[in-house]
């Protein structure tokens, strides 16, 4: 088993239990639901892995030391903190954008005010 605080706590519930003593039924039911459970954090883990990857790889592929935390609760801070550095590119790009705009449409209407100049300047040299 891998040291992570997720099997620590597990391991210090486990001997806590030791000395109980427990129906057979509800010993095979807390096992198959602990083996359930860890199966999910399993599951949990993987898909969590694979995002963050995946992330790391499509919007920070120049930071060349990535490496996924160990628990699965360590990858989604990782998510988290990918993510918020996106949404920062996002709003930076929206801002560009939106500057972008206001410029060409103020040069829209330069180009328009120097057109019905020219076009009066043209009619009162005929």
């Amino acid at each position: 088993m891998s040291d992570t605080p997720e099997t620590d706590a597990e391991e210090d519930a486990s001997h806590n239990f030791a000395e109980l003593v427990v129906p057979s039924s509800l010993a095979r039911r807390l096992k198959r639901e602990r083996d359930e459970a860890r199966e999910e954090l399993h599951k949990a883990s993987v898909e969590a892995n694979a995002l963050a990857t995946s992330i790391q790889k499509a919007e920070y592929s120049d930071a060349k030391e990535f490496e996924l935390l160990g628990s699965v609760a360590g990858v989604i801070s990782q998510i988290d903190n990918m993510y918020a550095g996106v949404r920062q590119q996002r709003d930076e790009a929206r801002d560009t954008v939106e500057q972008l705009t206001k410029h060409g449409l103020d040069l829209m209407d330069a180009n328009r005010m120097l057109k019905r100049e020219l076009k009066r300047l043209k009619e009162n040299t005929k």
